[in-house]
């Protein structure tokens, strides 16, 4: 019976002393992927030079490369004990995470402006629900994450959730799109970066911790259900009234 608990403890130490690794290592491979699904249309096409349809895609892209700069950064700090650094840079962080939302919205609408839909065939005020519905992905997962700062495990796991829902944009382009040769890549790397986020806390933990489960959950609902709203008259009219905003603005 006194053996049950000690391997309790054992996995509760095992997990502590690798945490700051594997979020550390979740962490880069969401900026490989992000910097390998944009290399053939940002990063290697010279950049601000790179043949965007809109200055606003190009502060988009620009505002999002550096927040993921910025995550890994973050976790970095972890592992090379930099825990007060981390702290401090902690609340810019979620200030830049603001402004990523806000900015992935502007960007969502210049699109409708635009009237691309990128070729899916989906319709623009349709296709509008994929990025809006990313940053209603990533804003509540983000403020969850920041309102548990005491609660590392907790912490730590929305915001690795939250940046796997940001890779949707790169993982459907040329070439891990092409390589894959399958539909639906956004969701299988979505499954593929939850089961890495699962097979880790089975492994450090015996169980799956409480917010992995409720923000993965969360993140597969949201993710398998934003077509099926897009399509929907209540979604084109609020996509319509967003169009008519963005060309009031000039946008």
């Amino acid at each position: 019976m006194a053996t049950v608990p000690q391997i309790g403890r054992a996995g509760i130490v095992r997990g502590a002393r690798y945490d700051s690794r594997f979020f550390s290592t979740m962490a880069v491979l969401i900026l490989v992927t992000t910097v390998v699904g944009f290399s053939r249309t940002y990063y290697l096409n010279g950049l601000f030079h790179a043949p965007l349809p809109s200055r606003i895609i190009h502060l988009h892209a620009v505002v999002f490369t550096i927040w993921i700069l910025l995550y890994v950064v973050q976790t970095a700090l972890v592992p090379i004990g930099k825990i007060a650094i981390h702290k401090r840079l902690g609340m810019a962080a979620f200030g830049f995470a603001c402004l990523t939302v806000v900015v992935g919205v502007i960007a969502g609408v210049d699109m409708l402006v635009r009237n691309d839909d990128f070729g899916t065939g989906l319709g623009t005020r349709t296709f509008f629900v994929i990025p809006f519905g990313q940053m209603a992905i990533f804003a509540p997962l983000m403020l969850g994450a920041f309102l548990a700062p005491r609660v590392p495990d907790v912490h730590k796991r929305l915001i690795v959730i939250a940046n796997i829902a940001l890779t949707f944009a790169p993982v459907a382009r040329y070439p891990l799109s092409y390589i894959l040769g399958l539909a639906h890549t956004d969701k299988i790397f979505l499954w593929f970066f939850l089961a890495l986020l699962v097979g880790y806390d089975l492994w450090s933990m015996r169980k799956i911790h409480k917010a992995t489960l409720a923000g993965g959950i969360f993140l597969v609902v949201m993710q398998h259900f934003q077509i099926p709203l897009g399509m929907t008259s209540g979604w084109i009219a609020f996509a319509g009234w967003a169009q008519t905003v963005g060309r009031a603005l000039h946008l």
